[in-house]
This record gives C-alpha cells, structure tokens and sequence, in this order.
C-alpha cells in the first residue's frame, strides 16, 4: 500500500512538473500511455499474459501517439519552451505513464 501511495504522489509531481515544459494536452497523451506499459509489466512481473489482438491495438496507438507527439503545433501561450525542454517534457512524461504503470502492477499485487 505504501509502494502505490510514493507512486501516485510521484506520477502526480511528474505532472505538474512536465506541464511546465510542454502542452498539456501532449502531457496528457503521454501520461496516459500508461496502459500500454501496464501490459507489458503485467507480462513481465506478474506472468499475465497478452492477446495478439492486444499487440495489434498497442502497435497502432504506439505509432499514432508517436505521430501526435511529433506534430509541429502552435505554441502554447503558456509554456515558455526550446527543443531540450521539449524533449526533457515528453522524456518525462514517457517516465510518469511508466510510473503510472507500476502503480497499477502495485495494484494488482496487493
């Protein structure tokens, strides 16, 4: 129970934290990738397994978030940003959907 608790208050200051170098609408698609990597810890740490169906639908969301995090948009008036910020900000965000994963393997432990 402590573990999910350090995770979520972790996923929480990564947040805040990110939405000061990138959109928040881009941190919210990365954050919320945590799914994806949920799947695959769940493999890896609690021997669940994985449909190939599961594998087709990660594989297009992997590549549309991909394409939406690479697509020049017009900056926010609110994030004050050059490339390194940018990409520290998706770089984290990718770590906190990480996170959020092993917040839910913690979960699913318990």
């Amino acid at each position: 129970m402590c573990l999910r608790s350090l995770f979520g208050v972790l996923n929480f200051v990564l947040y805040i934290w990110v939405t000061k170098m990138i959109p928040i609408a881009l941190a919210t698609i990365l954050f919320n990738l945590a799914p994806f990597w949920t799947s695959f810890m769940g493999y890896f740490i609690n021997g669940e397994q994985i449909y190939m169906f599961q594998y087709f639908a990660m594989a297009v969301c992997l590549v549309l978030i991909v394409c939406l995090t690479l697509t020049k948009d017009s900056p926010d008036a609110n994030v004050d940003n050059t490339t390194s910020d940018t990409m520290m900000g998706i770089t984290i965000s990718i770590l906190g959907s990480i996170n959020g994963a092993a917040m839910n393997i913690s979960n699913r432990r318990l």
